[in-house]
């Protein structure tokens, strides 16, 4: 009987041994996964802070609000020159006149430089995987893409 007991416990530690060490592997992949995936949520979350507190939020709403008013102003002001070649490239046109007239405000060029900053830090954060893409995108998508339909050539030169 101790024969086939001693037997039984040679075959089994090993295996539940193993057993053990999978079950332990899997839990800490779990464990270890989530605490990525909190600390990827914290750094989102901290952009998310950092947009208001650090007075992007209404940066962004100045940049915009003189981006209507300039642009509106500057197609009033031009409307009476529109020809057929013009209105083909008007929004081109209206754009750079804008951008220029921003250009030439430093408190302006400047707050804008500070929104590409943030947004290109961002963009950073989520393309090396230190943020979270999902969250990000609730957060930001909808500012970077009005962003940078209007100020992404501006920005490049």
């Amino acid at each position: 009987m101790f024969t086939k007991l001693k037997l039984h416990t040679r075959t089994l530690v090993p295996w539940l041994t193993v057993l053990l060490i999978l079950i332990g592997s899997v839990i800490s992949y779990y464990g270890f996964s989530n605490e990525i995936k909190k600390t990827k949520l914290d750094r989102t979350l901290k952009f998310q802070e950092n947009f208001y507190n650090n007075n992007l939020h209404d940066y962004f709403i100045e940049v915009f609000a003189t981006w209507k008013k300039e642009e509106s102003a500057n197609l009033k002001q031009h409307f009476n020159e529109l020809n057929e070649i013009t209105l083909k490239n008007l929004p081109e046109i209206r754009r750079k006149v804008v951008i220029d007239k921003i250009k030439k405000n430093d408190q302006l060029a400047n707050k804008l430089g500070k929104l590409s900053d943030f947004f290109n830090d961002l963009k950073v954060c989520v393309d090396k995987k230190l943020c979270d893409k999902e969250l990000a995108d609730s957060f930001f998508k909808k500012r970077i893409e009005k962003f940078d339909k209007i100020f992404s050539s501006y920005l490049e030169n």
